[in-house]
């Protein structure tokens, strides 16, 4: 995560992620080199458990 993401969305993230949130991504940086990563970018957007009627069905 970039530096602005730590503060808010990387806190939010640790303690959030014994719920298994649905995380929406918007321009992430994606590499397939010896499988897959998932990095932002500046302009990348993360929203954790968005208020999305199709996340409720991601839930677990």
């Amino acid at each position: 995560m970039w530096e602005p993401y730590i503060y808010y969305e990387g806190v939010e993230l640790v303690n959030r992620i014994h719920t298994h949130p649905p995380i929406l991504i918007l321009r992430p940086r994606i590499s397939t080199y010896h499988g897959i990563d998932i990095s932002t970018r500046p302009n990348s957007t993360i929203v954790l458990d968005p208020p999305l009627h199709q996340s409720a069905s991601l839930k677990i």
